[in-house]
């Protein structure tokens, strides 16, 4: 059974070529057949030839389902319809924002975001109240939470690593659903 799943998913995998030259053999005009010596063959064999397209095209369509759910399908539902926390805002793959505050020897302690991507368990940057990327001045002597949670500012950006990795799961850190 095991060597018959395998063989399938090889089938599937090359279905597409198999279908595009079935397709050329019974698709193309009968003066490029003859020329081209497919003309007998195609007119013996026009059943099976038929029957060959079918099935490769089924098999091409189901090898490819992955690939249609993966790079189209998902990324547009996550994008038009995204989960949303109903307490806090945040809508699944946004990139997560944290308000720190960074303290330096010489007393300044400016705010800023810290972002993460959606699933929180990478720091992306720093940014400032407009959204702007920026760099903490060094040395600092690090810098602390100020709210404990996660906020959504105006300019909250989309993670776009997430809403192509193909998993309509992923993207919901710290998102609670009802």
């Amino acid at each position: 059974m095991d060597t018959f799943v395998k063989a399938l998913e090889f089938g599937a995998k090359y279905a597409w070529a198999a279908f595009l030259v079935s397709a050329f053999v019974l698709f193309i005009p009968d003066d490029l057949a003859c020329q081209l010596g497919l003309f007998t063959l195609r007119t013996s064999s026009r059943g099976q030839l038929l029957l060959f397209f079918l099935f490769t095209g089924v098999l091409a369509l189901s090898g490819s389902s992955k690939f249609f759910w993966r790079n189209l399908l998902c990324p547009f539902k996550k994008i038009i319809f995204p989960v949303k926390d109903f307490r806090s805002k945040i809508k699944q793959s946004r990139i997560h924002y944290r308000r720190v505050q960074f303290l330096y020897p010489d007393g300044n302690a400016p705010i800023f975001y810290q972002g993460f991507d959606s699933n929180g368990s990478k720091c992306v940057g720093f940014f400032d109240d407009k959204g702007h990327r920026i760099l903490p001045i060094e040395p600092n002597n690090g810098y602390r939470d100020l709210d404990g949670f996660f906020v959504v500012p105006k300019w909250e950006r989309i993670d776009w690593m997430d809403i192509f990795n193909g998993d309509i799961n992923s993207g919901k850190h710290g998102i609670s659903e009802p």
